[in-house]
């Protein structure tokens, strides 16, 4: 009996957390087509211009554009850039979609973040609903309209749950594609260098010296 009320419990968990990330989706979704998507000011429209520059010019990585202490390897014109090349006179269609997808990739890498840590599926997925929850006037600015912090939450989630599987399995590809990713990622902007690259080098330099985690035997 008490087997079978706490498996109810269970199940009554798991479907809340998927009801949670479902209906973060489809208002998030709400929102960016109800016209908040398509919202403009002078950095999202340098976006969509330095989009259409790469389009133009048929290049990955623009030799004459400049972002102060960015390479823009790792960006959103990952996602821009193809959609331009589809939608070429409907800017406002890239916006919207292009929001949309990011937003998505976001909450996807939160799951899977969270999941490379051990969390279970139903507190993976509430943390992806979270993610994709427009949660307050500066996120929706910043992070779901503007997408403008997209790439630096979702790359440091991807290199977190790569180290987290890297350090479970100790996998030669585990480490060859977090090593390639934190490159790409430092690469192309200096703040993955102090938020990403610095804090899991020294990570692996503790796991490396202490690979019991550095904790003393239990007597």
């Amino acid at each position: 009996m008490q087997k079978r009320r706490e498996h109810r419990a269970r199940s009554a968990g798991a479907l809340l957390c998927a009801a949670a990330l479902l209906a973060s989706a489809a208002l998030t979704a709400f929102f960016l087509i109800a016209g908040y998507g398509a919202i403009l000011d002078s950095d999202m429209a340098s976006e969509l211009t330095f989009c259409r520059h790469l389009l133009d010019r048929g290049v990955p990585v623009s030799r004459t554009w400049y972002h102060s202490t960015e390479l823009r390897l790792l960006g959103t014109q990952l996602v821009y850039t193809p959609l331009m090349a589809l939608f070429p006179h409907d800017w406002r269609l890239v916006r919207t979609l292009g929001s949309g997808i990011l937003v998505a990739l976001l909450g996807a890498a939160s799951y899977w973040c969270a999941r490379s840590f051990g969390a279970r599926r139903r507190y993976a997925a509430l943390s992806a609903a979270l993610t994709m929850c427009v949660g307050s006037p500066v996120y929706a600015e910043f992070v779901i309209v503007g997408c403008c912090y997209v790439p630096h939450a979702l790359f440091p989630m991807l290199a977190a749950g790569l180290y987290a599987r890297w350090l479970r399995g100790r996998g030669r590809m585990r480490a060859l594609g977090l090593g390639l990713l934190l490159l790409a990622a430092c690469m192309g902007s200096v703040r993955y260098v102090v938020t990403v690259g610095m804090p899991l080098a020294a990570a692996a330099l503790w796991a490396f010296v202490f690979p019991n985690g550095g904790g003393g035997k239990n007597p």
